[in-house]
């Protein structure tokens, strides 16, 4: 028996030695594209606006639970003459699920030998931001800013992701208060 092991010892060690070069990669996505329809309601002191808009944004998160959102929406029909357009940037909390999409890619000998996807999951964000609309009356166009409160919800539906949102803006024009109201669902795409 002992013989047998230095045998094998011997055409082990006498043998060529190797190297093999194991490499992990791992992809995080942390940019986001949107673009779906939102709702949006102005509540004026002499009536209101309502209408639909179509909105595109982008988000970035920071880190797992900080990002922020950048959009732009634009009226495709209103209650009156007037249309609407809005651009904003709102910093969002995440308080449940993950931001993020990740790859994992073992390679060996640079010949990926495991992939491993995990897909960005539901979640829940509040934030805070700023919004300025163009409301485009028949007359002139009219500016206006504010503040506003949002929130948002990430969800799977037919292996795609979505994005429900809901905003409320305080905003101000010429000592003119204006409250808006909108509601949005969005098909959302990793970058």
């Amino acid at each position: 028996m002992k013989l047998l092991n230095i045998a094998l010892m011997l055409w082990f060690f006498a043998s060529p030695a190797f190297a093999v070069d194991v490499v992990t990669e791992i992809k995080e996505s942390r940019n986001y594209l949107s673009a779906g329809l939102e709702y949006a309601q102005f509540s004026l002191e002499s009536g209101s606006i309502t209408g639909s808009a179509i909105r595109v944004d982008f988000t970035h998160y920071f880190v797992n639970k900080y990002s922020i959102e950048m959009f732009i929406t634009s009226a495709i029909n209103a209650s009156t003459s007037s249309s609407f357009t809005t651009l904003g940037g709102y910093f969002y909390y995440t308080l449940t699920g993950d931001c993020c999409s990740f790859n994992k890619i073992i390679s060996l000998d640079g010949a990926p030998i495991v992939m491993e996807s995990t897909n960005k999951k539901n979640s829940l964000k509040v934030g805070l931001g700023i919004d300025q609309v163009f409301l485009n009356g028949s007359k002139s166009v009219y500016s206006i800013s504010g503040l506003g409160f949002g929130t948002e919800y990430d969800f799977k539906m037919f292996n795609k992701l979505f994005k429900a949102a809901g905003r409320y803006s305080v905003m101000s024009s010429n000592n003119t208060n204006i409250q808006g109201l909108f509601f949005s669902l969005q098909m959302t795409f990793g970058l």
